[in-house]
């Protein structure tokens, strides 16, 4: 009876040997896995921080971040292995700091747009800065517009509209009211058939 004992045991200990080794095999790829997917997640956050780190800088240097944005595409985001810019949030992120370096270069020009000499061609440069930040704010895709970046890029287009309203306060109280013979007067004119 020792003998067929053993012959018993034999194949259970093959079985028992067979399955921890898958298990093991098992819990190494699972393993590996969540290592590649934390790595992922990894560099997703690094990629995260740098464009968190542009859309700052595009708010004190718009030309240094769109250099340093455009050397990120072609250093980090696009290889030869991969192309990131089909990745959402990577675009999501590419056009925050597209438009902040855009409204940012029109918060810029405003002293230079507004340097007119009539208070006509102040107001057709007014309404035009307006009209330009406004649609570049507009451009964001509706799931970005919330947040302490949108609020930030919302109170840069407020801080233009302010800065050129100004700067027709400004022209408006230098210029002499019109005489008061022609205003308030109702012109009309009468042809004679």
């Amino acid at each position: 009876m020792p003998n067929s004992n053993k012959t018993a045991t034999r194949p259970l200990r093959w079985f028992a040997i067979a399955f921890t080794g898958l298990a093991l095999l098992v819990t190494g790829c699972t393993t590996s896995e969540l290592d590649e997917n934390e790595r992922a997640l990894v560099a997703k956050q690094q990629l995260a921080d740098k464009f968190d780190q542009l859309f700052n800088l595009a708010f004190e240097s718009p030309d240094k971040a769109e250099e340093q944005f455009n050397q990120l595409v072609f250093s980090d985001l696009v290889t030869d292995d991969h192309n990131l810019l089909a990745d959402d949030d990577v675009r999501a992120f590419q056009t925050l700091v597209q438009i902040a370096v855009r409204l940012n270069r029109d918060a810029r020009d405003v002293p230079s747009k507004m340097s007119q000499n009539t208070l006509f061609d102040m107001y057709i440069a007014r309404n035009q800065l307006l009209i330009s930040s406004g649609s570049t704010l507009y451009e964001l895709p509706y799931r970005l517009r919330s947040g302490e970046r949108y609020q930030r890029l919302k109170g840069l287009v407020a801080q233009i509209d302010k800065e050129t309203q100004k700067y027709v306060d400004q022209l408006s109280s230098k210029i002499q009211a019109p005489p008061k013979d022609i205003t308030g007067t109702q012109w009309t004119w009468t042809f004679d058939i």
